[in-house]
């Protein structure tokens, strides 16, 4: 039997890849999204859209409802007040709708620290949503948990812009797993295409190595021509200011600096091993030159 597949964050970096991927094996997409018009050069190419919010139950519920495999996740809101709250709003409903439908392989994306039931901010969520999935009678469970994202960087462009310094209250000499968004979605990909996990399995995605923001501020340095771009370790107070003035609400940017400072205490990453499966491609350089990209287009000038 052909399997239908149910791709929540669509229009997002792994989803759209994902859905892509699948699409392009003939494989029938389903796509979750809140615009069409993002999703219409997958609907172009044979997907079909649920256009809806994940924490109406009913609209979810009609979403999964006939499919085989679903790859979930909990899309961000930076703009929440209670942001656990508003994770699991988002969680409930999907495995509701798990439970009640024919589903039986999930692929869920969560991170590492997951595991740990306090203290580790954002990611307590994806503990909620692991926890949950668990419990769901012959479900094939994938969780894919992940290292530190690479476009989580993306913010320091405009630290380095606006005040001249590669920022973070993470400490300079802290080796992050880090690892790029296209690199986790291709990981996604191979497993939901292939389908070859039963039960429970818990896989992570950590990037080529292990890095520093030390070893970060240098290569920004390299390839935007900066030869005095230093580090800055921020307090507490200057991270939530800048966190406030990228547009996160006071709850996003708290559950951020916890989940930070879970990462200085050594608990986020602790166990984690390193093998071919789990080490992906993309290294940090790479994606730095990508990322810059259109910084360089603008600020030709922006050179020390």
């Amino acid at each position: 039997m052909k399997e239908t597949y149910v791709i929540c964050g669509a229009s997002g970096n792994t989803g759209s890849y994902i859905a892509k991927k699948l699409i392009e094996k003939n494989q029938k997409v389903r796509l979750i999204g809140r615009s069409k018009e993002k999703l219409k050069k997958l609907i172009d190419k044979g997907a079909e859209a649920f256009i809806g919010d994940l924490k109406n139950p009913a609209f979810t519920l009609s979403a999964f409802e006939g499919a085989t495999t679903a790859y979930i996740l909990i899309p961000p809101n930076n703009l929440a007040l209670d942001l656990r709250k508003h994770q699991n709003d988002i969680i409930n409903p999907i495995v509701e709708a798990i439970k009640k439908t024919s589903v039986k392989n999930v692929v869920a994306l969560s991170s590492l620290g997951a595991q740990l039931p306090l203290n580790t901010g954002f990611v307590l969520g994806l503990h909620d949503l692991e926890e949950k999935l668990k419990n769901i009678d012959d479900l094939n469970l994938l969780i894919l948990r992940c290292g530190y994202i690479m476009e989580n960087t993306r913010t320091q462009i405009n630290l380095i812009e606006n005040r001249g310094f590669v920022g973070s209250i993470i400490l300079p000499d802290t080796k992050l797993p880090c690892v790029a968004l296209k690199d986790i979605a291709d990981l996604a990909f191979k497993r939901l295409s292939a389908l070859d996990f039963t039960k429970y399995e818990i896989m992570e995605a950590l990037g080529p190595k292990d890095i520093t923001f030390n070893d970060m501020t240098k290569t920004l340095a390299k390839t935007l021509n900066i030869n005095d771009l230093k580090f800055k370790h921020l307090s507490i107070e200057e991270e939530k200011e800048i966190l406030n003035n990228y547009g996160l609400s006071n709850n996003v940017a708290e559950s951020m600096i916890e989940f930070e400072e879970a990462i200085n205490s050594g608990q986020l990453f602790a166990g984690v091993n390193r093998n071919p499966e789990n080490t992906t491609y993309t290294t940090f350089e790479e994606f730095a030159e990508q990322m810059v990209k259109p910084f360089k287009e603008t600020h030709a000038h922006y050179q020390h």
